[in-house]
């Protein structure tokens, strides 16, 4: 879910200064674009000076305001064309150069060299400082290269952040002229370097003019270089598996502007600013008390995860950023390298005809090594999510760990799949869906057996939120045909499937109007804070959240608290389902205009299409995209009710009751899930249903014991896979269960 942003800042990538850490997940295109559809206003001004009078905050679903977000993009046309030629110059020019470099120097030289250069180039950041009045920072900075210079030996460490606590500047002249009350202007898209406007364009001018490097033969040259080979894998990703990586980068590149601007990455703003917001929620809560958050009352049997703090299911529910790759960022190479061996970077991108006149559909497999006959776990992600998304990436994780050969694939809402792999033009229709997945699974596995000499003892078929539901729509399929027309699924495991789908979908049309609780003036900085302190913690890599083992003399942990207040939260949840939303229909209106969208799409000119699909919720796109596409397809009216039925499980009671190989795990706490479907899944899987008692919308998979819990319900299939091998004499040895 909130794959894109979980920390991607592309324009300080093509200015050779990214952030570090993991692409997202969205959360973040996805928790970048929730804040990037509230978040800011293109001018820059502080919050007190957005007006909000020509938004009409009583109809609208999401505030309106590309424009204001996009700033004027009279130049679109060209914009695009520039954004491509810097796709291509990435792909095929940077990919050959950072690999080459980043084979040469290990990981750990690479980040030396880039805190060298970054601490030369220091003059930029003091001196804009001081023209915003910001003599502390500019004070701080100074204080940073004498620290960093001398017992950091000349820069290559940064003692300054690890021994005495003086946090960065990241400062330059753009930001010191908007605090001189100077517009943007136009957006731009340049080579080289990327995203910017008229105002920060000339910044750039002079920050290169305070650089000491830009006096030095090749210093510009040498600092780019680093900072490309460091970050080469989030450029990668973005560009790959965003639908317009135009208008997304636009937005990020905006909305991190205006966090800069406002100083909302620094710990003293960021502290100042989340008391007024926090008595705000208080005062929110007090007027509306039935809007405050409640508890399930199910009486249900679940697990408790010792020293976890629970936040409310929302808050809960951004955990979900949490869960990391265990064995990412760990090789001694960074990942352009030849010799990276991290776990996202061990894995095979193919690709495999699905249907014969589309494209090969991408996907990702990782093979166990010197073992063909592994048994085959394949992991579906959730609404809109690609393959390479880190959350879908640490579930495969955990499978490769109990000697799986694992295939990850995009979400049949995303639109990689749904132009190369689906059967139809509009997705969401569970049973269809299901059986878009269901084949597309079908010809990968042909393509490892035939073209990869594989075979798979035994199966299983994972998946969380969509995908979990997915695979439980496929077990019943499979389940009504042949044997010989079976994939064959030995288990399925569904993490936090939604039970009714139009009910979910309901629900979470419901966090995406969570904005409308905040004063009218400060919606837009609420929720560019808000994202500006997401992509803080969306920074870091972390470890499970673990519970000392039983007799264990370790010390019970309590877990750190997120600092975000549920509306904050809502907010952020609620604006990444509808990121996904909107390169759904985007996906659509490319292949077929049927007529809801009245805006002009073309190549130049998109501003005023991606201002009305904002307005447009879940359950309008049901109404409207999925109830007329399958009354044509049916050639008779289709009702909402009679969708509804098809897309809920209940539908299936006694055929799911009847299967033993499906498992659901689940939380007592998932806002997509009412506490009478919560019974229901009890009721029907019995046993094989195990509920955790907190983490919201997949929130848990921050648990140790939750990884857990999936590596117990996947080891038996290992297992199984053996005894098969056995019966075949073919020698196999089973690794403990992890």
């Amino acid at each position: 879910m909130f794959q894109v942003m979980l920390n991607l800042s592309i324009t300080d990538y093509f200015q050779g200064i990214m952030m570090k850490k993991k692409y997202t997940g969205i959360l973040l295109v996805y928790v970048a674009g929730a804040c990037l559809l509230c978040g800011c206003r293109s001018k820059d001004t502080k919050p007190a000076d957005i007006d909000v009078r020509n938004i009409d905050f009583g109809e609208a679903v999401a505030p309106d305001f590309t424009n204001e977000l996009g700033g004027r993009d009279p130049l679109e046309g060209f914009n695009r064309s520039m954004l491509h030629v810097n796709k291509f110059g990435h792909r095929y020019l940077v990919r050959p150069v950072s690999g080459f470099w980043g084979s040469i120097f290990p990981r750990h030289i690479v980040g030396c060299f880039n805190r060298f250069t970054e601490n030369i180039g220091f003059p930029k950041r003091m001196f804009s400082s001081f023209l915003q009045a910001e003599f502390k920072g500019g004070g701080i900075v100074f204080l940073r290269f004498l620290t960093n210079t001398t017992i950091g030996i000349a820069g290559f460490y940064d003692p300054a952040s690890a021994w005495f606590d003086l946090e960065a500047q990241d400062e330059d002249f753009g930001q010191a002229f908007a605090s001189w009350g100077i517009g943007p202007g136009a957006y731009l898209h340049l080579p080289v370097a990327g995203p910017t406007n008229i105002r920060d364009g000339v910044g750039l001018i002079f920050d290169a003019a305070f650089d000491p490097k830009t006096y030095f033969y090749g210093g510009q040259a040498f600092t780019a270089l680093n900072k490309m080979t460091a970050s080469y894998r989030e450029v990668d990703t973005f560009m790959r598996s965003t639908a317009d990586p135009y208008e997304l980068s636009k937005r990020l590149y905006n909305v991190e502007r205006y966090i800069k601007i406002n100083n909302y990455d620094k710990r003293d703003k960021i502290k100042a600013e989340q008391q007024c917001i926090d008595e705000e929620y208080i005062e929110i809560i007090a007027a509306s008390p039935e809007k405050a958050q409640t508890k399930n009352d199910n009486d249900l049997e679940h697990i408790t995860v010792p020293g976890f703090n629970s936040q409310g299911t929302v808050v809960d529910t951004l955990r979900v950023a949490q869960f990391d790759i265990i064995n990412d960022r760990e090789s001694m190479w960074v990942d352009v390298s030849l010799w990276n061996s991290d776990f996202y970077n061990v894995a095979s991108e193919r690709s495999v005809k699905v249907i014969e006149d589309k494209p090969a559909m991408p996907y990702k497999v990782w093979f166990q090594k010197d073992n063909k006959h592994a048994p085959l776990a394949v992991v579906l992600p959730g609404t809109g999510a690609h393959y390479s998304g880190t959350e879908l990436n640490a579930l495969a994780e955990i499978f490769y760990d109990q000697g799986f050969t694992v295939v990850a694939l995009s979400s049949s809402l995303n639109w990689q799949f749904m132009e190369t792999a689906a059967s139809v033009l509009v997705p969401g229709y569970i049973p269809r869906d299901a059986g878009d997945v269901r084949n597309a699974i079908s010809k990968v596995i042909n393509d490892l057996e035939k073209n990869r000499g594989c075979s798979f003892p035994a199966k299983v078929l994972a998946g969380y939120s969509m995908g979990g539901i997915q695979s439980i729509f496929i077990a019943e399929q499979e389940h009504g045909l042949c044997p010989t027309l079976r994939i064959g699924f030995d288990r399925y495991i569904a993490i936090n499937p939604p039970v009714d789908l139009l009910d979910a979908v309901r629900e979470i049309d419901k966090l995406a109007l969570a904005w409308k609780r905040w004063e009218r003036g400060e919606v837009f900085n609420n929720a560019a804070f808000a994202a500006g302190k997401f992509m803080r913690i969306a920074r870091r890599k972390y470890e499970p959240f673990a519970t000392p083992a039983c007799g264990s003399d370790e010390l019970l942990k309590q877990s750190v608290d997120l600092p975000f207040n549920p509306i904050e939260a809502e907010v952020l949840i609620g604006y990444s389902f509808k990121i996904s939303l909107q390169e759904i229909i985007l996906s659509i209106h490319r292949k077929r205009d049927f007529g809801f969208l009245k805006a002009p799409y073309s190549w130049g000119n998109r501003t005023d299409f991606y201002r009305e699909i904002e307005q447009f919720t879940f359950m309008r796109y049901v109404e409207t995209f999925l109830l007329k596409y399958y009354s044509d397809l049916e050639n008779r009216e289709l009702t909402l009710d009679e969708l509804a039925a098809r897309c809920d499980m209940r539908g299936k009671t006694e055929l799911l009751k009847s299967m033993d190989n499906i498992y659901v795990l689940h939380t007592l706490d998932d806002f997509i899930v009412s506490n009478a479907e919560r019974q229901w899944l009890a009721d029907t899987f019995g046993k094989n249903c195990v509920f955790f008692q907190y983490g919201g919308h997949l929130g848990e998979l921050y648990f140790m014991l939750f990884r857990d819990e999936i590596a117990a319900r996947a080891h038996p299939v290992v297992k199984l896979a053996a005894e098969r091998l056995r019966k075949l004499n073919i020698p196999v040895a089973v690794a403990p269960q992890k």
